[in-house]
């Protein structure tokens, strides 16, 4: 199973969903950096202006039917511009090794 394709087509799922309210998608994890398996999951960064719900639950429910785990940060443009100031490894991490999908 390509985690790439599930994931872009996760991201766009999303997007169509939020439009606007999206201000990026990420893939970071094992899958951007193509070190994944059958075992892993798929790691996604959701920004958004407001923090999602229903809509991110129903995305994740149509990965999870292809046998795939995703999992799902989701944080608002404030959280991630903080995670930044406050120099999260995480946040050096999704930035160096991160794939934009929208």
């Amino acid at each position: 199973m390509n985690h790439y394709k599930l994931a872009k087509g996760m991201a766009e799922d999303i997007k169509g969903r939020f439009g606007s309210e999206i201000s990026s998608i990420v893939l970071f994890g094992s899958a951007a950096k193509g070190g994944e398996n059958d075992e892993s999951d798929i790691d996604l960064l959701v920004v958004s202006k407001q923090h999602l719900s229903k809509g991110l639950n129903d995305s994740i429910g149509k990965v999870l039917s292809k046998g795939v785990v995703p999992e799902v940060l989701n944080l608002t443009d404030v959280e991630f511009t903080r995670m930044k100031t406050l120099g999260s490894p995480l946040y050096f991490s999704i930035r160096d090794e991160g794939i934009k999908l929208c």
